[in-house]
């Protein structure tokens, strides 16, 4: 008889830390999906949960620009959010800035100067001498 492969519930079920892991970042998901609801369109896309632990809700954003007008809009997101029975022991929320690494930079080739362009700066370089 062959064995049964065991599923992602049995595997949860035997470690406890894990299961916890994954109740708290399923929290986390249904935040974020809510406080993106209630957020400007323009913001939602720029603005992530990091974290949300002891009534403090941290968000990060990848740019001091989205920080500085995520913070205009904080007295009024925190009314709203506790409000909410998820966030019912929300105090304070903090704004982190993270910026995008983008490691996949290309450099671009050297530059190049034309024929002409060598020609023109000879003729510069002969003027400004005399």
């Amino acid at each position: 008889m062959a064995k049964k492969t065991p599923t992602s519930q049995d595997v949860l079920d035997k470690s406890t830390q894990l299961a916890s892991m994954c109740k708290k970042a399923q929290r986390l998901i249904k935040m974020r999906n809510f406080i993106s609801s209630v957020l400007p369109l323009e913001l939602q896309a720029e603005c992530q949960v990091a974290n949300y632990r002891d009534g403090t809700l941290i968000l990060h954003v990848y740019s001091p620009t989205w920080s500085t007008r995520l913070r205009l809009l904080l007295p009024n997101l925190l009314k709203r959010l506790q409000l909410v029975d998820a966030f019912q022991h929300l105090e304070k929320i903090e704004i982190k800035v993270r910026p995008v690494s983008n490691p996949e930079k290309k450099s671009l080739p050297p530059a190049r100067l034309s024929t002409y362009g060598s020609e023109v700066l000879a003729e510069l370089k002969n003027t400004l001498a005399e």
